[in-house]
């Protein structure tokens, strides 16, 4: 995270402060999205943060070095008694904290994966009008909450079953900072596409935008990133901020975000036992999951 304010091809410029704020609001939403799974714990240590989670997957455990550490390597092994042995975990960064966490990462023997780039789009325009059959709803009910996590496992390859563990109830209300509201983009009345966003530091942080695969490039998940825009917007947020794939990437710069960000992540390498442990973990995890449903039922 340099210390210059970020130069884009059309002159325009991203103040230090605002890539700063957007930084603390991915690790808020990394947070908001892990917070809800079994065994969900952070810790915060100076221009780093930690997230973990029972989840055996690299996803849902994180380091995010947010400032150049002071000593990379003791800061690993912070991470490394945080996580534990056998946990797969990934570490991201950027900017000016790069090289510091290469060094520690590759020492470690962690192996490099490829990330996406951050985008800012400020100021925030209203969203356009949508014309019919598509809308856009803010999930308020467990009919809603159903409809996002089939849609969100459908756009993402996943189970439905993980879906519902990272995402368990209806969230909290969406004027408290950290808070995710959830979106859902309809073709008529089926669901088709999903985004969460996460208002902190006066960022409007969008996460998790996905269409299923039958319905995409129909511009529904740009309606769901602009209802989530549109909502930081009315929050008093002065820039959107996301990570986009490479799919995702040229629909947000029509919209007018500019790339920002060039992330890198590197992820443990686990051995055999420990992919075999891993899976395992998840069955646990799931089965667990079960029995509190059915006795909550």
């Amino acid at each position: 995270m340099g210390a210059e304010a970020c130069k884009l091809p059309d002159d325009l410029v991203v103040p230090p402060d605002v890539l700063k704020r957007a930084h603390e609001n991915d690790v808020d939403g990394a947070w908001a999205m892990a917070r809800s799974v079994e065994g969900a714990r952070i810790q915060r240590w100076n221009g780093a943060t930690a997230i973990r989670t029972a989840a055996p997957l690299a996803m849902s455990n994180l380091l995010a070095v947010t400032d150049v550490p002071p000593d990379p390597f003791e800061l690993f092994e912070r991470a490394e008694k945080f996580f534990g042995p056998g946990i797969p975990w990934r570490v991201i960064t950027t900017g000016e904290a790069v090289a510091a966490v290469k060094r520690a990462a590759e020492q470690r023997g962690m192996v490099p994966h490829s990330c996406e780039p951050g985008m800012v789009l400020s100021p925030i325009p209203p969203a356009p009008a949508l014309l019919p059959p598509r809308s856009v709803r803010v999930i308020s009910t467990m009919d809603d909450l159903m409809a996002f996590q089939r849609t969100g496992a459908k756009a993402f390859g996943f189970p439905l079953v993980a879906a519902r563990m990272m995402i368990p109830e209806l969230p909290g209300p969406a004027d408290q900072p950290g808070n995710p509201q959830f979106f859902v983009a309809y073709d008529g009345d089926v669901p088709v596409s999903t985004s969460v966003l996460v208002v902190s530091h006066g960022i409007a942080g969008i996460y998790f935008v996905g269409t299923v695969p039958k319905a995409r490039g129909k511009g529904f998940a740009t309606a769901a990133v602009w209802a989530a825009a549109d909502a930081g917007r009315k929050m008093g947020c002065d820039a959107a901020y996301l990570q986009a794939t490479v799919m995702g990437r040229p629909v947000y710069e029509r919209m007018g975000f500019h790339k920002v960000d060039d992330f890198a992540e590197w992820r443990v390498r686990l051995s055999a036992f420990g992919k075999v442990r891993a899976v395992f973990s998840m069955i646990a995890l799931g089965a667990r999951y079960f029995l509190h449903r059915r006795r909550a039922e």
